[in-house]
C-alpha cells in the first residue's frame, strides 16, 4: 500500500463504497458531484495502490445476534463462525463471533452476547499519517494547512510554517 494522504474526492469516493459498496460508478458520480471517469480513475488508483484491497458485503448487524469473546491465544474454532480476530497486546485475542459459536464449548475467558451494532463516525474522519511538507509519519493530530482549495497536513509548527512559506500564504 502507499503511504500518502488521501484526497478529498478519494475521501468521497471511499465514503460512497463503504455506506454501499454495490454502488455503480455512476451512483457514485451523482452522490459525490464528481464526474464518472474520475470516479472511475480515482477507484483504479486506490486499488492499485492497495487502498482499496476488495468489496465486502455489509450485513445488517442490527438483526444479528453476536458474541464477544476474549480467549488466552487462538483457538481451534471453525472459520466460518468467526467474524474478527483481533489480536491483543497481551497475547489474548478478541473474538467476534457467530451466535452459533456458543454451542462449540470452546475456552473463553470472558464472554458477552450483543444484540445490535452501529458505526462510528471514524470512516468519516479524515486521519493523516504522513506530513505533506517533510513525509515524516504524523504523531497524534496534524496540524492542517489550508491553501487554494486544498488542506495539507503536517507534522510540527516547523513544517507549518515551511509549507506556508511556499504556497505563499503567510
Amino acid at each position: 500500500m502507499v503511504d500518502r494522504n488521501l484526497t478529498k474526492r478519494e475521501l468521497m469516493v471511499l465514503r460512497s463504497l463503504y455506506n454501499n459498496s454495490r454502488l455503480s460508478i455512476e451512483e457514485i458520480s451523482e452522490n459525490t458531484g464528481i464526474s464518472r471517469n474520475t470516479v472511475a480513475q480515482i477507484i483504479r488508483r486506490l486499488e492499485d495502490d492497495g487502498v482499496i484491497a476488495g468489496y465486502t458485503v455489509k450485513m445488517n448487524d442490527d438483526q444479528l445476534e453476536t458474541v464477544i469473546a476474549i480467549v488466552n491465544g487462538p483457538i481451534d474454532i471453525p472459520e466460518h463462525v468467526v467474524y474478527e480476530d483481533f489480536s491483543l497486546s497481551n497475547g489474548k485475542h478478541l473474538l467476534i463471533l457467530d451466535r452459533s459459536a456458543l454451542s462449540m464449548g470452546f475456552p473463553y475467558e470472558s464472554l458477552w452476547i450483543s444484540t445490535g451494532r452501529k458505526f462510528g463516525k471514524a470512516m468519516e474522519a479524515r486521519t493523516a499519517k504522513v506530513c505533506d511538507y517533510c513525509g515524516k509519519t504524523i504523531e497524534g493530530d496534524p496540524i492542517i494547512v489550508h491553501s487554494h482549495n486544498r488542506d495539507y497536513y503536517v507534522c510540527c509548527p516547523n513544517c507549518e510554517h515551511d509549507i506556508k512559506k511556499r504556497l505563499k500564504i503567510e
